[in-house]
């Protein structure tokens, strides 16, 4: 991972070195767990299955482990088998053999290692101190480039953004379940709606479209499409307000409305008075107290606006994150 400045390259290594001497202290790294992996790959064949969507090249501290690993993908991309003879010759055939340790070396993993029985668990932990030397590099160039005074300070957040996002993605996160995992889960699900609930999700206030979706349910996404002037914005304000009518956080991104419009929305949606009163008032003794008892039914939605204007879908999400964790959202 490096960052670009005036079209040159920052070393990652010197960034690191440059933190080690700062610091006084030595980057992440698990050369222990490393040996091990490399060596239980070399010693059965079932655990680089176990390890592939986890590890790659890059996420070995040590260049010889790294080149072994690059060895390793080769054979298996190309269908050969893996074990400690041909990763041993595929080595010499490529002139890299006495660079990793000789085939001297290459034995020594294997006796470091009894089984394959905890790969897995080994090669996350190896993940996780990449992700780490990671994080450094990002804060190294960060700090490096924010001293700069000729940094253009949006291209360092989009850039800065851009690589922690990516070594989030690098964290791998186990997806997958079994059949009868799945079908515990669910059934569990099942069983507990009660009795004379007609869906299971959140409220969209739309008593048709409860019907036919159950409601919002975990990890939807719902796009709402149509002509300019059709309605979207009070549509999108309807969920939003039945949502939180039920109790559930809803957060408002709007890109092109500031958040006081939006409320004026609300209001004329909620009292049932025409929105062009809001433009140009002439609210009447019977409409001001309609919009009274409005507030006092809205004030306590729990919903947040963010009217920040030119956001992308990698800054809503941080920002998603951050609402999360100062309990803006539950």
């Amino acid at each position: 991972m490096s960052f670009s400045k005036n079209n040159k390259k920052i070393n990652n290594q010197e960034l690191l070195r440059e933190t080690e001497y700062l610091f006084n202290r030595k980057p992440p790294q698990a050369i222990d767990f490393e040996e091990a992996v490399l060596g239980a790959i070399m010693l059965e064949k079932n655990a680089l299955f176990k390890c592939l969507s986890i590890l790659q090249p890059q996420s070995f501290y040590v260049s010889a482990h790294k080149t072994i690993y690059e060895i390793i993908l080769e054979l298996y991309t190309q269908n050969k088998p893996v074990d400690i003879l041909t990763v041993s010759e595929q080595l010499r055939f490529k002139g890299k053999l006495e660079e990793v340790g000789g085939a001297y070396y290459l034995v020594e993993l294997t006796n470091k290692v009894a089984s394959s029985a905890h790969v897995e668990y080994h090669s996350r932990i190896i993940s996780q101190k990449y992700i780490l030397r990671e994080l450094i590099d990002v804060s190294s160039t960060i700090i490096r480039e924010a001293y700069d005074e000729t940094t253009d300070v949006i291209e360092l957040l989009t850039d800065s953004q851009l690589q922690l996002h990516k070594a989030n993605k690098d964290l791998s996160i186990k997806r997958t379940a079994k059949q009868s995992e799945i079908a515990e889960n669910v059934l569990m699900d099942l069983v507990s709606i009660e009795k004379g609930v007609e869906f299971n999700g959140i409220n969209t206030g739309f008593d048709k479209i409860n019907e036919v979706t159950g409601g919002w349910q975990k990890s939807d996404v719902i796009v709402v499409a149509a002509r300019p002037g059709k309605g979207k914005t009070s549509l999108m304000l309807k969920f939003a307000k039945a949502a939180a009518d039920s109790g559930e956080p809803v957060h408002i991104f709007s890109l092109e409305m500031q958040k006081e419009q939006l409320m004026r929305r609300f209001y004329s949606m909620d009292s049932e008075i025409n929105n062009a009163k809001s433009l140009y008032g002439g609210y009447n003794e019977i409409e001001k107290l309609q919009l009274e008892k409005t507030y006092n039914r809205i004030k306590d939605l729990p919903i947040v606006y963010d009217d920040t204007s030119g956001l992308n879908a990698l800054e809503i999400k941080a920002k998603l994150l951050k609402a999360y964790a100062r309990m803006e959202l539950k």
